[in-house]
């Protein structure tokens, strides 16, 4: 399984030995325990809960993150959001030991809030079963790629985030500003799409006139990630680009399970068309993104396909961060790590084929290992005969092999009471075959008239004429 934020208590325990991980994690509850809420996890009960878990579980990443999913946090609590904050908890007590890489050259870029991007993107491919934490080799490359920068030459140095975070400092001046945002947005955040889109509210309920009640056109910051549309309420200028996340209040956050989409044109304005989200259920709204088609017609296509990705992203249960781990081969296709036992017999691999017998093998040898494979091959292959297989049509429960075609018809009376036979008064050149169809002609000059090299009849030809002959 990909990583979380909650693998952000590894740099907790990067400067403590094993002994003090208890007391360190501990201590980062009571920090924990002091900027969250009651109904957002068990606070009143959290650190009876942590002693009792952690007397018969080993004290690393790990097990920490599956006390925080499984037993501190409630039921009801946004699981993604819980980690985000707990990451950013995380993030106050080192941030400090990182600042000696900001210098006044780099200051409108490698910020603070830059370096704690890359924080974020760093705990999200690190190898968390070591402490302390360092990149794999094809992270590091793929990550460094996307910034733009040169790849780290010593390959012997640890990838730790300082030794990364001091790379990037380095090479600042080719450095991608935009890249450190966008790999944020797409690993971190999980955001497919983000945008301020004008919008509506298609109420349930009906007024007098027989009508849905509908909301006034917005324009709202739309977010789309691998689970929900969240719409937030920011009220930016709509030309200016976002550079940083969305502090509104969240007014709208749809689940993309029950969403189905579709373009509607607009009854009084030729211009316009809708991108209209149905929801299957009732607890959530309706809306209907709103688009000029004069010029923002690639938005409506982009904002459809982005939906539709996330739709199907739902589906099958993957996110961004997911598919770069297959992609980079750190986990399986089913998001099994590559440490696990599962990468040596997975469950989607092909069945090995039967082992084949040498030709220097004993006979009894060779028809036992014959009968092995005709066994293999038909278990594989033959299905199982059941009671529901008698309503099967009867060329399917039973096959049968195609009859060859009818022998061609025997020659005339006319031709069997010659005296003699010839080629063409087999073939139909005579005039006691003229009355012969076409077709007949063509078979009997194919099947019957067989002439060797020499010129002499054949056997099979000699034969045909005799039983002509006794007719």
């Amino acid at each position: 399984m990909e990583n979380t934020g909650l693998v952000a208590v590894g740099h907790l325990l990067a400067n403590k030995s094993p002994d003090n991980y208890f007391k360190a994690l501990r201590h980062f509850c009571t920090l924990i325990f002091c900027n969250m809420d009651e109904k957002d996890i068990h606070k009143s009960s959290g650190f009876w809960r942590f002693d009792q878990y952690y007397k018969s579980v080993n004290v690393n990443v790990d097990s920490f993150g599956k006390f925080v999913n499984g037993i501190l946090r409630r039921n009801d609590t946004d699981r993604f959001q819980l980690q985000l904050q707990i990451e950013r908890l995380a993030w106050d007590m080192v941030k400090f030991d990182f600042d000696r890489f900001i210098g006044p050259e780099s200051a409108s870029i490698v910020n603070r809030a830059a370096i704690y991007r890359l924080f974020c993107v760093f705990n999200r491919f690190c190898c968390r079963n070591g402490i302390p934490m360092v990149l794999p080799e094809r992270a590091c490359i793929y990550l460094c790629k996307e910034l733009g920068i040169p790849v780290m030459a010593d390959q012997d140095e640890p990838k730790t985030f300082t030794a990364f975070i001091s790379h990037v400092a380095e090479n600042i001046y080719v450095l991608k500003a935009k890249a450190i945002k966008r790999l944020y947005d797409e690993f971190v955040r999980d955001v497919i799409k983000e945008g301020r889109v004008k919008y509506r509210v298609l109420g349930s309920t009906v007024a007098a006139a027989g009508s849905l009640m509908i909301s006034n056109d917005k324009i709202r910051t739309h977010t789309v990630t691998s689970r929900h549309l969240i719409i937030f309420d920011d009220n930016e200028d709509p030309d200016q680009p976002i550079c940083n996340e969305p502090t509104g209040k969240v007014l709208h956050r749809i689940p993309l399970i029950d969403i189905e989409t579709k373009v509607v044109n607009s009854m009084f304005a030729k211009n316009k068309k809708y991108l209209h989200l149905v929801s299957k259920s009732k607890a959530t709204p309706s809306i209907e993104m709103c688009f000029d088609i004069t010029k923002d017609h690639f938005d409506l296509y982009s904002w459809s396909q982005a939906i539709q990705e996330a739709v199907y992203s739902t589906q099958v249960n993957t996110t961004r961060l997911s598919k770069a781990w297959i992609r980079l081969g750190l986990a399986q296709p089913n998001g099994t790590p590559l440490s696990s036992p599962a990468d040596r017999s997975h469950r989607h691999s092909a069945p090995e084929s039967p082992p084949h017998t040498s030709s220097s093998s004993s006979s009894s040898s060779n028809s036992s290992s014959s009968s092995d494979i005709q066994t293999f091959n038909l278990a594989a292959v033959m299905p199982v005969r059941s009671k529901s297989s008698a309503s099967l049509p009867k060329q399917i429960r039973s096959p049968k092999l195609k009859l060859p075609p009818p022998a061609p018809p025997s020659i005339g009376s006319s031709s069997c009471h010659s005296g003699s036979a010839t080629p063409s008064s087999i073939g139909g050149g005579s005039s006691s075959s003229a009355s012969a169809s076409p077709l007949l002609r063509r078979a009997l000059a194919s099947t019957v008239l067989k002439i060797d090299d020499a010129g002499a009849w054949s056997d099979e030809v000699k034969t045909k004429i005799e039983e002509s002959r006794a007719c």
